[in-house]
């Protein structure tokens, strides 16, 4: 296997959906949930939301492309 190592290569922002999950997050109060589409960086982000916030959130997956997110504490 051969990795070629790149350079000068820009770092994409990756804040923006951890940013809008935050902003989502707060709007929400315990026992409030939303559907979003089951990708799996925006359920990473809000995880990583919910931890920046010191909120807990439960996540099921409720079909092949959607996911339910609930504010849980």
């Amino acid at each position: 296997m051969s990795i070629e190592i790149e350079k000068n290569v820009p770092i994409p922002d990756g804040s923006r959906i951890v940013g809008k999950s935050v902003a989502i997050l707060d709007k929400m109060e315990v026992g409030d949930s939303i559907v979003i589409d089951s990708i799996d960086n925006t359920r990473s982000s809000y995880h990583s939301a919910a931890r920046y916030r010191n909120m807990k959130v439960a996540v099921r997956k409720i079909n092949e492309t959607q996911m339910r997110i609930w504010r849980i504490a």
